[in-house]
Order: structure tokens, then C-alpha cells, then sequence
């Protein structure tokens, strides 16, 4: 029983060492909870690359500018 306990709260106390720890451990102890959320944030960013998706449209879009510039 308290096994199962034990593995329900550590998650709980790693999500807020990481969301909120630098707001009450000592400098030490926040310095890295800082970091941490600093690489988890980077690496979540990193994960999902800014690409721009090119139109499928882009040949049709080309043309009604050219014909819009004729006018």
C-alpha cells in the first residue's frame, strides 16, 4: 500500500520541483529547478521545427496576382 502511494506522489512532487520550485527552495536548489524547466521548455520547442507549408495553391495564386497586375 504505501509502495503505491509512494509511486503516485514522486510525479506529483518532480512536476511542481519543476513548475514552481524556484519560488520556494533555497538559491541552490532553484538554480536547477530554473534549468531544468529552461531544457524542457527547449527541448519541447525544438521537437515541433518552425516549417512553413508551402500553398497548395501557389501556381493559382501566382496567376491571379499576374492577371490582378494586368488590370
Amino acid at each position: 500500500m504505501l509502495k503505491s502511494n509512494i509511486w503516485k506522489i514522486i510525479p506529483l512532487l518532480l512536476i511542481a520541483y519543476v513548475a514552481v520550485g524556484d519560488m520556494f527552495l533555497p538559491p541552490h536548489l532553484a538554480k536547477h529547478s530554473t534549468s531544468t524547466r529552461v531544457k524542457i521548455n527547449n527541448y519541447l520547442v525544438n521537437a515541433f521545427p518552425d516549417n512553413e507549408v508551402e500553398s497548395p495553391y501557389g501556381r493559382n495564386d501566382e496567376m491571379i496576382m499576374q492577371i490582378e497586375k494586368s488590370k
